[in-house]
């Protein structure tokens, strides 16, 4: 993940300093960087590992580019934002707010 707002792209492309997030996947072949209002990059890192010729707007690389972007969306779905307190602890306290006094939902 980055934030690119104090680079002189962020002024050049005209996007607000809110609107230049960037997330990075890779696998042993490809590396691929989703950027918010902005086009992706793709590199082959087996023949270019300097990443020096962005693929990611060549049309015969679109299917790697859509399954690269999917492992993006995927991380997002699946990674673990509560990070202090494990799923178990979670399960073994659900439901118990309203014993505690918290009434979330109760009109």
């Amino acid at each position: 993940e980055a934030d690119y707002a104090w680079r002189n792209a962020r002024k050049y492309l005209d996007l607000a300093a809110d609107q230049t997030r960037a997330f990075m996947v890779r696998n042993e072949r490809w590396k691929y960087v989703h950027y918010e209002h902005y086009q992706p990059q793709l590199f082959d890192l087996l023949n270019d590992p300097q990443e020096l010729n962005d693929l990611g707007q060549s049309p015969e690389h679109q299917l790697i580019c859509a399954n690269m972007e999917q492992a993006v969306f995927d991380w997002f779905r699946h990674r673990k934002t509560r990070t202090t307190v494990s799923n178990e602890k979670v399960a073994a306290s659900t439901g118990r707010a309203h014993r505690m006094g918290y009434f979330f939902g109760v009109w």
